[in-house]
């Protein structure tokens, strides 16, 4: 293998440990896009590690923390011969009184419909989401608003269920 030289960017501000979304942009070498949706905070833990924690642990060789790596092994995807970009929004609910496990709660409905409606507009999520927890319109409607930046086909899907609303 031949050395080669490499730039990672990031702002500091996905240091700050809090509740965040993020989605997980995986480039394939035969140039296919795949991608993986998760989120900051868990009950178990009692706490939220930043985005930049869980980037760094994703790909880890810690079964506990590696998800995206296992995710990905299910689908036959080499880590190592793939490229990454990683996306997040957060911290969410700064401001709010609800408890931890009330956080998690709220950020886990956000994380299931942002993988849904990945999934459902067309992007290839390697994951799916499981909550029952019912979900906070307004933070969900700032996430999509977010990550239908990087990835418009959500607006897509949204001006479409709104058409079919009417």
């Amino acid at each position: 293998m031949m050395s080669s030289f490499h730039q990672i960017f990031f702002e500091g501000n996905v240091l700050r440990r809090g509740f965040w979304l993020y989605v997980w942009e995986i480039m394939t070498p035969d140039s296919h896009c795949a991608y993986y949706v998760g989120r900051t905070g868990d009950k178990a833990s009692g706490v939220c590690q930043s985005p930049f924690d869980r980037f760094s642990k994703h790909l880890g060789a810690n079964l506990n923390n590696n998800a995206l790596r296992r995710h990905m092994g299910k689908h036959n995807l080499l880590p190592e011969s793939c490229s990454f970009r990683f996306h997040t929004f957060g911290p969410l609910l700064t401001d709010n009184e609800l408890s931890h496990d009330e956080k998690c709660d709220v950020i886990a409905a956000l994380e299931k419909s942002l993988a849904d409606s990945m999934a459902k507009a067309g992007y290839d999520v390697l994951n799916r989401v499981h909550c029952q927890m019912p979900l906070n319109n307004k933070l969900w409607e700032q996430a999509r608003e977010q990550f239908a930046r990087a990835f418009p086909k959500l607006t897509t899907l949204w001006q479409d269920a709104l058409g079919r609303e009417s």
